[in-house]
């Protein structure tokens, strides 16, 4: 079992907000040398990695994107994602890549699954943008209908700054 923010504070003698920002780097952290090198050797030696999914709801902030494209053999979208990918890690976001093969049915699926996940944004190229999953999952959605972009509450990649 992992090792979590609680058992390496309690190994180490503080209150797991002290642990948090020492992993974290916090600038305004006040503490002892002597504290800081004993978590971090603790880190070090646990293997400590934190949790994604415990700072995601924590910061209300998945820092995951999702491309949601019609056909992923076609080589338009694949040089669309990339520029994507490229922008997003530069700014700390992971990209996922979502294929309809072109299905309402699928692209709906998709979207009621990234809502539920609260993912951060959503760029999708689609055929189907009447459809009600793309107009419920619209405050998170940049679309692209026919190369023309249709901004949905999100600028285009300017919310990943």
């Amino acid at each position: 079992m992992p090792v979590t923010l609680k058992d390496l504070a309690a190994r180490a003698g503080v209150h797991p907000s002290t642990v948090s920002r020492v992993v974290n780097g916090d600038p305004s952290l006040r503490t002892a040398a002597e504290t800081r090198a004993r978590i971090e050797a603790l880190v070090a030696e646990t293997g400590y990695r934190p949790n994604g999914l415990a700072r995601s709801l924590k910061l209300r902030q998945s820092f995951m994107v999702v491309v949601v494209i019609p056909d992923v053999t076609n080589p338009l979208f694949a040089g669309i994602f990339r520029g994507i990918e490229d922008v997003a890690l530069q700014r700390g976001y992971n990209v996922v890549l979502c294929n309809t093969h072109g299905s309402p049915e699928r692209e709906r699926s998709h979207l009621e699954a990234l809502h539920a996940r609260r993912v951060d944004g959503v760029i999708m190229a689609s055929a189907t943008l009447a459809d009600r999953a793309v107009e419920r999952a619209a405050p998170a959605t940049h679309a692209l209908r026919s190369g023309q972009p249709v901004q949905r509450s999100l600028p285009p990649l300017g919310w990943l700054r």
